[in-house]
């Protein structure tokens, strides 16, 4: 019916169905045709043939409306799942809780300048969560912390686009915690940790596990602001993503010491989780994921 509608609409336009057959590149019977078979599909009439010239009745115009908005309708849809057209529309980007921070702002400013067209929504969630949207189809693309272990659905894959490091942190007020020194000096204190499947939690893990060193938590804490909160509080140690760390020290919310344990450097794999077939989209998730691969490979030598 799309193309009984489209000579239908170019018939209104010229006003004759010779100019509307040269304007289609048809014969006039073609567009007569056209315009007939359409009139049969809606069982009414569009054009009053009574006169000359003819005109459209009224229902034609109603109907006139009505088809030049769903050809439109249909020309953005051809142009927004084309990516050789501008990128328009709404850019969907999960960024993972420990990841979600204002040093993207830049990143996220720049790409809007760049492409106009293009709302960049974003949602912030753990890592599995935003996966699972990106595979579900209601996210474009995911910025999540990758563990070594993490498994992806078929037809997914994770690109690593930087590290981000992570670091052993106290409150100012454990005067016994030598700043050096090695892992060993922290058996004896409690961990404030986030839940499993942070990334950070598995790490730790892991780390005490092959050292035969005990796991004690104090507290198990979603939001990574509260949990430097409480370590900056002494109730206990933990390990954090730096950049966490210096926004804490930033917004003065409570003085916290950094431990330094020589020959281990520890840091979280940056990856990028995208979704197939983005369409017009497919220049600005480009453009966003070379603007956060210079971000985490800037800031990883920090």
């Amino acid at each position: 019916m799309l193309e009984e509608m489209r000579a239908f609409a170019v018939l209104a336009e010229v006003g004759s169905v010779q100019r509307a057959a040269a304007r289609l590149g048809l014969t006039q019977s073609a567009v007569s045709r056209q315009i007939q078979r359409l009139e049969d599909d809606l069982r009414t009439t569009l054009v009053d043939r009574r006169i000359k010239p003819s005109k459209l009745t009224p229902v034609g115009w109603m109907v006139l409306r009505r088809c030049q908005s769903i050809l439109q309708s249909v020309a953005d849809l051809k142009a927004s799942a084309s990516p050789d057209q501008e990128p328009a529309g709404v850019l969907r980007l999960g960024i993972g809780n420990v990841l979600a921070d204002d040093r993207m702002v830049e990143c996220l400013h720049a790409v809007g300048r760049q492409f106009p067209r293009v709302a960049i929504h974003i949602r912030t969630d753990w890592h599995h969560a935003l996966i699972g949207h990106v595979n579900e189809g209601t996210l474009d693309m995911a910025l999540i912390p990758k563990r070594p272990d993490l498994s992806l659905p078929d037809g997914l894959d994770a690109k690593i686009i930087g590290v981000e490091p992570l670091v052993f942190v106290a409150g100012s007020g454990e005067k016994k915690l030598a700043r050096h020194g090695p892992l060993e000096r922290l058996f004896d204190h409690r961990w404030v940790v986030k839940p499993k499947g942070s990334g950070t939690r598995e790490m730790l893990e892991l780390l005490l596990e092959r050292r035969q060193l005990p796991f004690k938590i104090a507290a198990e804490v979603r939001d990574e602001n509260l949990m430097l909160s409480l370590i900056a509080r002494n109730l206990g140690v933990g390990l954090a993503t730096r950049r966490s760390v210096q926004r804490h020290l930033r917004a003065g919310k409570g003085r916290l010491r950094l431990l330094d344990v020589p020959d281990l450097k520890l840091g979280l794999d940056i990856a990028i989780v995208r979704a197939g077939f983005l369409g017009s989209l497919q220049a600005a998730v480009d453009a966003l994921e070379q603007r956060l691969a210079r971000l985490f490979n800037g800031n990883a030598g920090r």
